[in-house]
């Protein structure tokens, strides 16, 4: 059987993928050396692949930034996206004045392989319907500013990013929220209104859209927090929330609390990949955690086929327009 890809000598976690041109995958990834803090000073690797399955390690792609850069610290979760013939990859940067502050930065690339950081952040906290803390809360989770995802919307005509954040609502746990931003031309970028805000979760992370007959789907992965006595019990997994309007309106698919799948502590973070013959999607993640200790490897790889009133991944059926099925997990 072939081994799950984990890069050599390291720790790897939160994946994002990009298709090029002759179609082979492009995965990148946070890494950092076996042994130290794990997201204490991640930088983000490569690795590349014709099928899923098989990988080739590259060189790390982007590292901390030098002494006194807004990004001097940590580099964290981010994504790819292609217009016109240059890639771009948003990324979320820790510097070491600020410790756990986030801010969310980009690098350009025409390959790929080689890429270019555009100098300081392209998107900064500080906007008032945002929660201004700057550090942990009372339940051990950080402020949150990250994990960019970029959409271009043909209805708006502009680009979108979505984003891991706190809502200004006078708390500091169980205030998570999917921010918005949006853009003309990638670099300049507006803050917009939160457009998920439910206090059933304390984080919503790594967000990605779908667009699907004339309804976006906005799913986003949860972690299981402390709970608090008068706070939802959630549990880990995959998250699904869908509007008619992209900058608002999203509810919960019909369920707990709109969760398309569980991850209990095996894995997390799927992403949604399409296949080069954009009929359909693929799904990979990460595995977190196995009798209790880190794991940090890709996942298998899941079809993903989404029809005009169904979205299921294999050895997982759900129906995403409104109605909630049970998700078992894969046999082995």
């Amino acid at each position: 059987m072939k081994k799950q890809y984990s890069p050599y000598g390291k720790y790897m976690w939160d994946t994002w993928f990009a298709i090029d041109s002759d179609g082979t995958y492009h995965a990148f990834y946070l890494e950092s050396d076996i042994g130290d803090t794990r997201y204490a000073t991640p930088s983000i690797g490569h690795a590349k692949s014709k099928d899923l399955k098989n990988w080739e390690q590259l060189d790390t792609v982007l590292e901390p930034g030098n002494e006194g850069d807004w990004d001097d610290l940590a580099l964290w979760t981010g994504s790819v996206f292609k217009h016109k013939d240059k890639w771009y990859m948003f990324y979320t940067g820790r510097n070491k004045r600020d410790q756990w502050q986030q801010a969310i930065g980009l690098a350009i690339s025409d390959d790929l392989y080689h890429w270019q950081k555009v100098p300081g952040p392209v998107l900064e906290p500080g906007d008032s319907r945002y929660s201004p803390q700057t550090d942990f809360n009372e339940i051990d989770n950080p402020p949150a500013w990250r994990d960019p995802f970029i959409f271009y919307d043909d209805v708006t005509e502009k680009f979108h990013m979505f984003f891991t954040a706190r809502v200004n609502n006078g708390n500091t746990s169980f205030n998570g929220c999917i921010g918005r931003a949006t853009s003309d031309d990638l670099l300049r970028w507006q803050t917009e209104e939160p457009v998920i805000v439910n206090e059933g979760f304390d984080e919503m992370e790594v967000p990605q859209m779908l667009y699907i007959k004339n309804r976006y789907y906005l799913l986003f992965s949860y972690r299981k927090s402390h709970e608090l006595k008068n706070k939802p019990k959630l549990s880990s997994g995959l998250y699904c929330f869908v509007s008619n309007e992209i900058g608002g309106g999203y509810r919960p698919i019909k369920g707990w609390y709109g969760q398309i799948m569980k991850y209990g502590n095996k894995y997390y973070g799927m992403r949604l990949i399409k296949q080069k013959s954009n009929k359909h999607h693929f799904a990979i993640g990460w595995h977190h955690l196995k009798r209790g200790k880190f794991v940090g490897k890709m996942t298998d790889v899941y079809t993903v086929r989404l029809e005009p009133h169904a979205f299921s991944i294999t050895d997982f059926s759900i129906n995403i327009v409104d109605t909630f099925k049970k998700i078992t997990q894969p046999k082995k």
